[in-house]
């Protein structure tokens, strides 16, 4: 393991069009001790070879051509292959502001926390939101448990994805070392960031750091189409039963209020798979029920999503597709 060297991990699948754009602005950090690892998923198109030719343009570069075999697998290929102190995870068609490393790892070297966690952009094409971390301070897991618990609209928003974060990666070896592992659940269509996350957090001994600004842009735009019915309910409520069970154990005096939001969250989750295909226009066979809605209403998260399930229930495809672009013309306004 390379002291420093942070390891930067991007699965790749037929991401021709954006996949230079993404790398490049890996490579333009200013934090320059960095590897980055190029997970070739057995793409059809060129980017096999778009690969190929940054590598051979930056000894910083390694790639991994490897048979189809899904996102989790990519990211547990690249995991593998990393030498660093910390590793990060990039999707293939996002973009990092340049100071993004640099700024998470003084984080991580002024606080000691074993992760730290950052904002992000999210553009949608037509408009863009912005995600602010909770608070800009380190949190022992009990307090990160808690805090969570108590106001987890705005957690849920930072905490299930892996790319907004900087790991130890002592968190995995450690565990590799005691003869465990932690890696993404290939065998999990969706949910797989979530779970691993989980049991990131299992592991955590130093706290989690929050670092209160927005260096990743996540092109919400290009995101691929998801699993079926089947795949995205039955798989997120695995998931995020896996995330209670975790914090039932950090915190064993809060198992009611664990519970009642770990089940709120999972009726979020599907029910913005929902939203996300109606607006990109898929063919989904993913059902909002009643119960989530009322579960939804029932919770503290903020009004427009509780609009949004609302709206997902009762209204058909092309009617909430209308609400929701003369919703995004009045945020354009603001």
């Amino acid at each position: 393991m390379s002291a420093g060297l942070i390891s930067v991990i991007v699965p790749i699948y037929n991401a021709e069009a954006f996949l230079e754009k993404c790398v490049r602005s890996i490579l333009a950090q200013s934090y320059k001790n960095t590897e980055v690892i190029l997970v070739n998923d057995g793409s059809t198109d060129k980017s096999g070879e778009i690969c190929d030719a940054i590598a051979g343009s930056d000894s910083r570069v390694k790639v991994i051509h490897k048979e189809n075999g899904g996102e989790s697998s990519a990211r547990n290929v690249g995991l593998n292959a990393a030498n660093g102190e910390f590793f990060a995870l990039v999707d293939h068609d996002d973009i990092l502001d340049n100071s993004m490393y640099e700024c998470m790892h003084e984080v991580m070297q002024t606080t000691g926390a074993d992760l730290c966690i950052c904002g992000y952009k999210q553009d949608f094409g037509n408009y863009k939101r912005i995600i602010n971390v909770p608070v800009d301070s380190k949190l022992d897991m009990e307090e990160f448990v808690a805090a969570y618990v108590k106001d987890f609209e705005k957690y849920n928003l930072v905490f299930p994805m892996p790319w907004n974060k900087l790991y130890r990666t002592c968190l995995i070896s450690e565990v590799e070392a005691g003869g465990k592992s932690i890696r993404f659940p290939e065998w999990l269509v969706v949910g797989g960031d979530l779970w691993f996350n989980a049991d990131i957090i299992s592991e955590v001994k130093n706290g989690i750091a929050f670092a209160d600004f927005l260096p990743y842009n996540f092109m919400a735009a290009n995101n691929p189409a998801s699993g079926g019915k089947s795949d995205i309910v039955e798989n997120s409520i695995k998931a995020f039963a896996h995330l209670a069970e975790v914090m039932r154990s950090i915190l064993p005096d809060k198992v009611q209020e664990i519970n009642k939001m770990v089940e709120c969250q999972s009726c979020l989750y599907i029910t913005n798979e929902k939203h996300k295909a109606i607006i990109q226009k898929r063919k989904t066979e993913v059902k909002v029920k009643w119960s989530a809605v009322t579960a939804i209403l029932k919770s503290p998260v903020s009004f427009p999503e509780k609009m949004s399930a609302t709206l997902l229930f009762f209204f058909p495809n092309f009617l909430y597709r209308a609400v929701f672009k003369l919703y995004t013309r009045s945020m354009l306004k603001k």
